[in-house]
C-alpha cells in the first residue's frame, strides 16, 4: 500500500495545510507569466527595454501624465525601482518630468512628444513581431479561454 500515514499530512494530501507546490496558484501564475514573457522579452530587448520599462511606457501612453505614486500603483512597481526606471528613461529622453503647478514638491511624469511619435511607429511595426506571440497563445489556449482567463484574473485581483 502506497498511502502515507504521516501525522503531518491531511486527507487532501497537503502537508501542514499547504497544497502541492507545483499546482499552487502563485506558482502556476508565475509559470504562466514566464512562458508568456519568454516570447515577449526578445522584442523588448531588441529596443533596449526591460519589461518594467515597457510597463511604465505603456501606462503613460494610455493614461498620459501621472505622479510617481500613481504610476507606481498602475505599474505594480515599488517606488525606489520606479524612480530608477524613470531616471533611466528620462536620461534617454523617453520620459519628461514637469512640476505640478501650485506645488513645487510634486511632479508629473509623461512621455516626451518625440517618444509618443516613435511609440506609434514602433507599435505599428511590431504587429509582425507580435503575431508569433499571439499565435503561440492561440495554440495554447483559444481566444475564448484567454478572455475567460483574463476575466478570472481581474476578478481575483479586484480590491473590494
Amino acid at each position: 500500500m502506497n498511502k502515507k500515514n504521516n501525522n503531518n499530512q491531511s486527507h487532501s494530501g497537503s502537508t501542514y495545510g499547504l497544497e502541492d507546490f507545483d499546482h499552487s496558484l502563485p506558482i502556476s501564475l508565475l509559470r504562466a507569466r514566464e512562458a508568456v514573457m519568454r516570447k515577449f522579452i526578445p522584442i523588448l530587448r531588441s529596443h533596449d527595454l526591460s519589461p518594467e520599462q515597457w510597463r511604465v511606457i505603456r501606462v503613460l501612453k494610455l493614461d498620459g501624465s501621472l505622479e510617481l505614486a500613481q504610476l507606481s500603483r498602475r505599474c505594480f512597481l515599488l517606488a525606489p525601482s520606479l524612480s530608477r526606471i524613470a531616471q533611466n528613461l528620462e536620461n534617454r529622453e523617453i520620459l519628461v518630468r514637469t512640476t505640478v503647478q501650485g506645488d513645487q514638491r510634486r511632479s508629473l511624469i509623461s512621455l516626451t512628444k518625440k517618444e509618443m511619435l516613435y511609440l506609434r511607429k514602433w507599435l505599428l511595426s511590431q504587429a509582425n513581431n507580435m503575431r508569433p506571440l499571439n499565435t503561440y497563445l492561440e495554440l495554447k489556449i483559444s481566444n475564448h479561454c484567454m478572455h475567460y482567463l483574463i476575466s478570472l484574473l481581474l476578478l481575483l485581483s479586484n480590491n473590494d
